[in-house]
């Protein structure tokens, strides 16, 4: 049995690096952050390495302990020339309907062409990769991190005879449907809260209040008790 045992081969630290198209406040980077922490918490060398301008993931992410490293790399084009044994395409979405110019997304098209291994926190990405380019990809779902968010006294107490409605998303960013939302609350007789990691509401927008570059660790106090769009 101890002879077995000593030719057991024992866990091995990998090197991981992630290419996220930034490290501001998105959705997106928050989760890329809480997949290198879970990688460095296994004893893994995770990291990553911003392609988009500098930031500090830390400033906005609650406990965020990812090293990064900042460059001006494309996360897909320039994949052959970064020296690694696996390469993985980490698919959040699909960008194509994101962008007007027939250029940029017959380039996004081509970039889901690469090969190379892929995986998604979504089963429609997983299906949309296999029917329409021939990838298999891997199933990493998202969920929700009860450290940040779980029962709490709201920021500011709500009029009990009042609905309160949160819209959240960038504010400059049209396709996050930041304009339809307001637009269809606007006419309701009620409260309108406004998260934005960027930019500010429009002039004359109606509002009760607003919330600009919100760090995560006070998103459940701002969501609750509200309607959230």
């Amino acid at each position: 049995m101890m002879a077995a045992e000593y030719k057991i081969p024992g866990p091995r630290p990998k090197k991981i690096a992630f290419a996220p198209g930034g490290v501001g406040i998105y959705g997106g980077t928050a989760v890329v952050f809480r997949h290198i922490m879970m990688l460095m918490a296994a004893g893994h060398d995770a990291f990553a390495i911003n392609i988009g301008e500098p930031g500090d993931g830390g400033a906005w992410f609650t406990g965020n302990t990812a090293p990064i490293v900042h460059t001006g790399w494309m996360t897909v084009a320039w994949s052959s020339l970064i020296s690694a044994r696996r390469k993985l395409y980490f698919v959040q979405a699909d960008e194509r309907p994101f962008v007007d110019e027939p250029a940029l997304r017959a380039k996004i098209h081509a970039e889901y062409k690469t090969e190379c291994e892929y995986l998604t926190e979504a089963l429609w990405i997983q299906k949309m990769l296999r029917m329409e380019f021939g990838h298999e990809s891997a199933y990493v779902p998202n969920g929700i991190d009860p450290t940040v968010f779980y029962p709490d006294t709201p920021l500011e107490p709500r009029n009990p005879n009042r609905l309160r409605v949160l819209i959240e998303g960038p504010i400059v960013i049209p396709y996050k449907g930041m304009d339809d939302a307001h637009a269809a609350i606007s006419p309701l007789d009620c409260d309108i809260w406004i998260v934005s990691s960027v930019g500010r509401p429009k002039p004359g927008r109606r509002y009760d209040r607003f919330l600009r570059a919100h760090h995560l660790a006070r998103c459940a106090r701002s969501t609750r008790p509200a309607t959230s769009f």
